[in-house]
């Protein structure tokens, strides 16, 4: 199977995306298909050995649109014509068409009325000109049997357009000023709905420019200028002032004055010296310095957001699938019902005028743009919110699930408590001194990245410690870990990583060391380090709280440890937890949030409803979370949650609005108060539909000034 990403142009409502979906679904060879309103992109997944890209491009050409391997080329009339000019275009035409055409009731127009009607049509012509592609879309859509937005447009003012072809002779039975105000209004409101629509996508684009396309690689004495595709492991890179980070690396020579706001939300600058790890995507400010690359372009930081920003906009949340139903048979329901309205009218009243303008007005005023706006216009804002906060949900339903979430479990070491442990004490059991100890652990623990293994690393580096090779390494997920150093067998740990019985009454987080001879453990000394509770840790519980989320600590440390951390934050814990212990208790809840940022939490992390990990976390953990929080900052759970209830409410508040309009509007326009004297007007119709579309636009707007209380 294949994987591609392209672009679509053309697409106006979501029964536009809905259609490109089924048809290529349909399609043998075709596995998957996602197609994004908003930002015009489509993700497929298919086999090459059976249907090619170019046939897929065939297909969705016949339905009306233009797919694209770039983004959406910029054509002649597209620089010339712009939306905007097209607007004062098509109004000038449109005002000039009413002039002639209601002119002539009021003043005494001096044009003889078959050459004013003649003038009518021109300038009709042109404003159809200009909005010909509600024309050319709609009608391919329809003969392809995937009727959309367009084709409504395309035949209520088509309809009103021919009906005054055939009656060019008498003035006053023509609808030419009726299909100029429909297009312009039309116009209108697709332009600003564009604009709205283009503003969700400015998070994704930022990110975007962040991305290098050439380094600067040092080789000897020497410095080439390179792809950044042909950067491997372990190459070192040059990086000048005001230069973006091209790749994630540690830093060889020099320091870093990093700007991290893109990925992290963060505005104040930080300083990363010798041995730090940096990330792709942050700004260097105003030094000189070398980076040793850790991960290849494809696997760097920045892409992984990118990645999880597209997915989140490409992925839709379980809400929107109550529009999608509805819109996939709306469009087709709507030409029936025109149909049969018009004829109904015309058996009942013989009234050929009448029922053009009941055919017209019921095919104007129903709006599926507003069902298919709906849902994703206020995700696509939501996820440009999170991602200023350097917070990436890696799809949609992310969003909707975290609203509903009602017990909230927090791993300790890291996550709860700050990312670097502080050295406490060293005790020997034996002839090794405390340096010998903090040598063995260090090179045991220098191939992992769990934050205990990093923070032991920092502390023998401090102390100019020789880290030997080990090899053979076992890791035991939540216990510890043996390995060979020098031909000598090592096993370092908790407690429960042995089998002789060990005393763990001194506070703090221990790792024991022992040498394994003829299968029996020798234990060599205990390391113990101390970790300090987050600053922004209790705040985080406590706003849980005011939420009615339960929260609880789920640590695998001791329990005095876990203990003492959870009296300080005022919450319930379970100690002792290993991997597997972890999931079972997440399985034997429903409505879960988990946080943790180790490999011992993927499991876990991977079963809850919810699962967030840190920026700074392990891959594993990141890869097996849906939401990242790139910061590491607790109260960015918080504001997400909030956010998350604060999105669904806007979208409920749009889907009410958009089925309560064509509930009751379309009825009216099918003449339900005629006997009342009420009839609607085609123009009207056109224009009520324009202002359905704003408002659910203008109503996700108002997300934008989303606050967390």
């Amino acid at each position: 199977m294949k994987e591609e990403r392209f672009y679509i142009d053309g697409m106006t409502c979501t029964s536009c995306s809905g259609g490109i979906e089924r048809s290529l679904k349909r399609k043998k060879g075709v596995e998957n298909i996602q197609v994004d309103l908003l930002n015009h992109l489509a993700f497929i997944t298919y086999d090459p050995q059976i249907i090619s890209l170019e046939e897929i491009f065939t297909l969705i050409k016949k339905l009306g649109y233009t797919p694209q391997k770039q983004g959406i080329i910029q054509k002649l009339d597209q620089r010339f014509l712009t939306p905007k000019r097209k607007i004062i275009l098509a109004s000038i035409l449109t005002m000039m068409t009413i002039y002639l055409s209601m002119g002539s009731m009021i003043w005494n127009i001096p044009i003889p009325n078959f050459y004013n009607a003649l003038l009518q049509l021109f300038f009709t012509l042109s404003v159809m000109h200009l909005g010909r592609d509600f024309y050319l879309k709609g009608f391919k859509s329809l003969f392809a049997l995937n009727p959309n937005m367009d084709t409504l447009v395309a035949l209520g003012s088509g309809s009103a357009f021919i009906y005054s072809l055939f009656y060019l002779h008498d003035l006053h039975s023509l609808y030419f000023e009726s299909v100029c105000v429909i297009l312009l209004f039309i116009l209108i409101g697709k332009t600003i709905e564009s604009k709205a629509k283009d503003n969700t996508q400015n998070a994704l684009q930022t990110l975007a420019t962040l991305k290098q396309s050439s380094v600067k690689k040092i080789e000897g004495a020497q410095e080439i200028i390179l792809p950044i595709e042909k950067i491997k492991v372990g190459d070192i890179l040059k990086i000048s002032p005001q230069e973006v980070i091209p790749i994630d690396g540690i830093i060889t020579q020099g320091y870093a004055n990093l700007d991290n706001s893109s990925l992290s939300g963060e505005s104040l600058p930080i300083t990363k010296k010798e041995g730090d790890l940096i990330f792709a995507g942050a700004l260097n400010l105003n030094t000189t310095f070398l980076l040793e690359v850790t991960q290849t372009p494809q696997n760097s930081s920045l892409n992984q957001i990118l990645d999880l920003v597209q997915n989140a906009l490409l992925s839709k949340a379980p809400i929107a699938k109550i529009a999608d139903k509805v819109a996939k048979v709306f469009v087709p329901f709507v030409i029936l019902l025109a149909f049969s309205s018009a004829i109904l009218w015309y058996v009942w009243k013989s009234d050929i005028a009448l029922s053009l303008q009941i055919f017209c007005s019921v095919l104007l005023i129903s709006c599926p743009c507003a069902l298919g706006l709906a849902t994703p216009l206020a995700l696509n804002i939501a996820t440009k919110l999170a991602s200023q906060r350097g917070i990436f949900f890696k799809n949609a339903q992310v969003l909707e699930l975290l609203g509903k979430v009602k017990i909230a479990f927090f791993d300790k070491t890291g996550t709860i408590t700050q990312q670097t442990l502080s050295l406490k004490s060293i005790h020997s059991y034996s002839q090794l001194c405390e340096d010998a100890l903090l040598t063995l652990c260090a090179s045991l623990e220098s191939q992992s990245h769990h934050i205990i293994a990093k923070s032991i690393l920092s502390i023998a580096q401090a102390r100019n410690l020789n880290i030997k090779p080990a090899t053979n390494l076992i890791i035991q997920e939540g216990l510890g870990m043996s390995g060979e150093i020098e031909g000598k067998c090592y096993k370092i740990g908790s407690a429960r990583n042995f089998i002789t019985p060990l005393d763990e009454q001194e506070e703090g987080i221990k790792i024991f060391i022992a040498m394994i001879q003829e299968e029996k453990e020798h234990i060599l000394g205990l390391i113990t380090l101390q970790e300090q509770i987050k600053d922004e840790a209790l705040d985080c519980i406590n706003q849980l709280k005011q939420l009615k989320i339960t929260p609880i600590l789920l640590s695998g440390d001791c329990k005095n440890n876990v203990a003492k951390i959870a009296q300080k934050l005022q919450i319930d814990f379970i100690a002792n937890a290993l991997p597997q212990d972890k999931l079972n208790v997440v399985q034997k809840n429903q409505n879960t949030l988990m946080i943790g940022d180790g490999l011992n939490d993927i499991l876990a992390l991977s079963h809850s409803d919810v699962s967030v990990s840190m920026g700074e976390g392990s891959q594993g953990a990141i890869a097996s979370s849906n939401l990242v929080i790139f910061n590491n900052n607790l109260l960015n759970i918080n504001y997400a949650i909030a956010l998350s209830q604060a999105t669904l409410n806007n979208i409920k508040q749009n889907l009410f609005w958009a089925f309560g309009y064509n509930l009751l509007m379309i009825p009216l326009a099918c003449g339900a108060l005629y006997g009342a004297g009420i009839m609607l007007n085609p123009m009207f119709s056109a224009f009520a539909m324009t202002l359905s579309s704003l408002s659910v636009v203008i109503n996700a707007q108002r997300l934008r000034k989303f606050k967390e209380k």
